[in-house]
């Protein structure tokens, strides 16, 4: 039995080496998708914009180099100069058109919609940002939940000023606070039902204070996508994504009836990055925000900058 033991133990070692090897081999980054910025834009008649393509591998992270970019340009709409690899400038002919930029790079390709006007049309058509109201006050244009309670108790969704880490849209939010054990923070509001459009919103969590953040898309009282974010600073849509907690997030919803779909973007930096995806077939006309309440202590977070845009109005389509 003794002469077994050395070829035991090289078996042994052998098989280890090999399964260590199967687990810590990482995966090299694969060109998988491409995105141009701005995806979809209006240019005045014989005026320039840029566009930038950028590149992620199969789990979503930038890809700094890659192959030259071939960039086309739809007949009629223009001319494009100042190539820069990534970047192109786009000068807009003198006549009202649209059509589309496309970006090659290998077997991938990504589009921007363009449309040539005579004037700029603003698709914005709905937005709440707190501006105009009175701190400490509920929000005027949404309905409370359990308002008598949250009036009595000092809680609730309040108008307040801006955190210590500030937005660019003004000087006030929406801050709700729950005490606990107490009744969650709960209000919602009707949007214009529009078939093609993008839900834009700023969320944040107070660090040490955060709890479970919902703002909820709905058609009627069908749930579109269960958007939330932990206590922890987590995105807990389709997956879970680690965001942390003491500064401003920036999201947007983005729909079509016509291709059944709505999308979940994160914007970083200057990027939006798909989240989440999922069918419908209504588009949202209410939208319904909660904050949590944690069994511990008094928890709170913030939402500002709803932007509700007309994505017919620029003809775009989705990305």
């Amino acid at each position: 039995m003794k002469k077994l033991i050395p070829v035991v133990l090289g078996l042994v070692v052998c098989v280890t080496i090999m399964f260590s090897g199967c687990i810590f081999q990482a995966k090299s980054p694969v060109l998988t998708s491409l995105e141009i910025t701005p995806t979809n834009v209006q240019v005045l008649v014989n005026e320039t914009q840029e566009f930038i393509v950028t590149a992620y591998d199969q789990k979503g992270n930038l890809i700094e180099e890659f192959a030259e970019p071939v960039w086309t340009l739809d007949e009629g709409l223009g001319k494009l100069n100042q190539y820069k690899g990534t970047k192109v400038i786009f000068t807009a002919g003198d006549q009202v058109t649209e059509g589309r930029l496309t970006v090659a790079v290998d077997d991938l390709i990504a589009t921007a919609n363009i449309k040539v006007v005579e004037e700029i049309v603003d698709p914005l058509i709905w937005f709440e940002s707190f501006e105009d109201e009175q701190q400490g006050q509920f929000p005027a244009k949404w309905t409370i939940i359990n308002d008598t309670f949250h009036q009595e108790a000092g809680t609730g969704p309040r108008v307040a000023a801006d955190l210590p880490t500030t937005i660019p849209d003004g000087e006030q939010v929406m801050l709700y606070t729950t005490k606990p054990n107490g009744k969650k923070a709960e209000m919602e509001t009707t949007i214009p039902e529009i078939a093609h459009g993008r839900l834009e919103f700023s969320v944040y969590q107070l660090p040490d204070k955060g709890s479970n953040l919902g703002f909820k898309p709905y058609y009627n009282d069908e749930l579109l996508i269960n958007f939330w974010i932990s206590g922890g600073g987590d995105l807990r849509v389709s997956e879970t994504i680690k965001l942390g907690t003491g500064q401003w997030f920036t999201f947007r919803f983005e729909w079509n009836i016509e291709t059944k779909e709505l999308k979940v973007y994160q914007k970083e930096n200057d990027t939006w990055i798909l989240r989440a995806e999922t069918e419908i077939t209504n588009a949202p006309n209410r939208l319904f925000f909660d904050g949590g309440s944690d069994k511990n202590r008094e928890s709170s977070g913030a939402i500002d900058n709803i932007r509700l845009y007309n994505l017919d109005l620029l003809g775009e389509d989705d990305e």
